[in-house]
């Protein structure tokens, strides 16, 4: 599901195997400091109960997967 039109949320929630993920996605190309969560995601990210993560890579992507298989 794409929520990336939402403010101050995250960009994809992902589900698999009865588990659910909300995930940021980054661009890893460039520099951290380009990267960081805004404050709202920020906000978000620290008030949110259930699976969070950042991915910056494809390889990432895949370590997700690979968890809930």
């Amino acid at each position: 599901m794409d929520i990336a039109d939402l403010k101050n949320a995250f960009d994809i929630l992902v589900a698999k195997c009865g588990h659910t993920m909300a995930i940021e996605i980054k661009d890893g190309l460039k520099p951290p400091s380009a990267r960081k969560l805004t404050p709202g995601e920020e906000a978000f990210r620290s008030r949110w109960l259930g699976n969070y993560k950042i991915v910056t890579c494809e390889a990432e992507v895949h370590e997700i997967n690979n968890l809930f298989s």
